[in-house]
């Protein structure tokens, strides 16, 4: 089983308002299921306007299509700490995972104490609620990045990249406070609170963790890999 998440971006609502017109709204609809489960069956989802909207699917490993990654070939000796010090994933790197992952795939890499490293590719950027309002995207800006006391949840030289590039590392790497002051990661639950989602421990200066994120369709889909740092 491959370790991915599947981003949906933002669909248009099949909600009305009471005025009769498609628009925002507050709730979203249950999801509506149809077919025999678990085998053959359809789930029928709704989607406010630009509301980006996070699927998270889980299933018993056995046979698949999908392509293994011979993650030693692509990494092997190109995540180092002069890397992650950067703030660059290298060309070398990019490449290899662009040989294996498609041309449209962009890089980056978490390590140790904050650290990070990216490919610097426009993609990272997809905040496609400041387009639309940028009031209402500050807000939500601000609930995802601080914590309640006001201490931001990823590096401050983070603050200023990508929503996509925040977005997972804050989702990828353990705070350690609460559950995570005892543990790296949790198993899957599947609940709203995304706190499953972490793998990655901070303090491991001898791991870093790779993300690759592929266009696919109307989906991003994010690989996340620990890899062992190089010399």
């Amino acid at each position: 089983m491959q370790p991915r998440m599947i981003l949906g971006k933002p669909g248009r609502s099949q909600f009305r308002s009471a005025a009769g017109e498609d628009g925002l709204v507050g709730e979203k609809s249950p999801l509506r299921i149809s077919g025999r489960i678990p085998t053959q069956f359809e789930v029928t989802q709704d989607l406010a306007k630009w509301t980006p909207q996070l699927n998270r699917i889980f299933w018993i490993p056995g046979s698949t299509d999908e392509r293994p990654v011979d993650w030693k070939a692509v990494t092997e000796g190109l995540i180092t700490n002069a890397m992650l010090d950067s703030r660059n994933v290298s060309t070398e790197l990019v490449l290899h995972v662009r040989s294996h992952f498609g041309e449209r795939a962009f890089v980056a890499c978490i390590g140790a104490n904050g650290r990070w490293a990216c490919d610097r590719n426009t993609d990272w950027w997809t905040n496609r609620n400041q387009i639309a309002n940028p009031a209402i995207a500050q807000r939500q800006m601000t609930s995802l990045l601080y914590n309640e006391d006001g201490t931001p949840q990823v590096p401050n030289d983070l603050l200023n990249q990508g929503e996509l590039l925040r977005w997972v590392y804050q989702h990828s790497v353990a705070q350690k406070h609460g559950l995570f002051g005892l543990a790296a990661h949790i198993g899957p639950k599947g609940g709203p609170e995304l706190d499953d989602l972490p793998i990655y421990d901070s303090s491991d200066d001898t791991h870093a963790l790779l993300i690759v994120v592929v266009p696919q369709g109307d989906d991003l889909i994010v690989y996340r890999k620990r890899i062992a740092i190089g010399k």
